[in-house]
């Protein structure tokens, strides 16, 4: 929980925000809401979303670093965007009236990629991904990857939204490579079984390997359910 003067100091701030008063109540098919509330260590103050997507930026105070931040929901992932983060709300306003909208449109078109990432022409990569497989839906797809952080893209991801489970597949642009990831239950479990530097050798990696993932994933989640 917040300390108790400094929730109160947020609080102030917050009410007294002129921007948050001017924020309509859709933009880019994502819907407003004013969340202002204390969650563990953060003061949640607006978000915009679009539930059916799984798709949602979230704006807040984060005591533990003393910033002002934006969240982003993608899927399954959930990270901070850096160029949001602020000391102060005259600065925080000047980030989001800078770069919101561009992460919105984002959010819905795909992030733009970066040369390397370009030269494995994903665009081009016909992998056929099924739909859905093991009671996992196929999210995000290669052909719109999406940026993270840590130089990363997600590429790929199946997911169970209710179980908050599944797999992702990413790039890293500093070590040129492709790999994976399960989650079970919200928990990250790394695998070395993914592990490609070109789109022919990660071909032959899902054909041995992901289906397999996926019967793993789905049991493990059942098993968590079943002893929870």
């Amino acid at each position: 929980m917040m300390h108790a003067e400094v929730l109160t100091k947020i609080q102030a701030e917050v009410a007294e925000w002129e921007y948050l008063q001017s924020l309509p109540t859709a933009k880019g098919g994502f819907t407003l809401k004013k969340t202002l509330q204390e969650v563990e260590d953060r003061y949640e103050i607006f978000s915009y979303g679009d539930e059916e997507k799984h798709l949602e930026l979230a704006a807040f105070y984060h005591e533990e670093t003393n910033e002002y931040k934006v969240r982003l929901a993608y899927g399954l992932m959930k990270f901070v965007r850096t160029e949001f983060i602020s000391r102060n709300l005259p600065d925080f306003t000047e980030r989001i009236t800078e770069h919101f909208d561009a992460t919105l449109r984002e959010m819905t078109e795909g992030s733009s990629v970066s040369p390397l990432l370009a030269q494995k022409e994903l665009n081009k990569w016909d992998y056929p991904l099924p739909e859905s497989a093991e009671g996992f839906a196929l999210f995000c797809r290669p052909d719109k990857p999406f940026a993270l952080a840590n130089d990363s893209y997600l590429i790929f991801e199946y997911a169970d939204f209710k179980a908050n489970s599944g797999f992702d597949l990413f790039y890293n642009i500093l070590r040129d490579e492709f790999f994976g990831e399960s989650r079970i239950r919200g928990l990250s479990v790394v695998t070395y079984d993914f592990d490609a530097r070109d789109l022919a050798h990660l071909s032959e990696k899902l054909n041995l390997h992901l289906t397999k993932y996926l019967q793993d994933i789905r049991n493990q989640t059942i098993s968590v359910t079943v002893h929870s």
